[in-house]
């Protein structure tokens, strides 16, 4: 599946309130609790940082996001 095909899709099933980061190198993610949940810290290489519930990686062959994951 090509990369904006699988956006679209994900974009048109997600409510309002979600956000999707595009054009955003993640360098790792670190796992939290806020008010007893499992949340995502979501840290990217421009120094900015996200929370996400959910995190997909669409980045490709050699997905950061999966070496992110399983450290390789």
């Amino acid at each position: 599946m090509h990369r904006k095909d699988l956006m679209q899709t994900l974009l048109s099933a997600l409510p309002d309130t979600c956000t999707i980061h595009t054009s955003k190198r993640l360098i790792k993610y670190t796992e939290s609790t806020k008010n007893g949940a499992l949340v995502y810290i979501l840290h990217f290489a421009d120094g900015t940082t996200a929370e996400a519930d959910v995190v997909v990686g669409t980045d490709g062959i050699r997905s950061e996001t999966r070496a992110s994951m399983y450290d390789y």
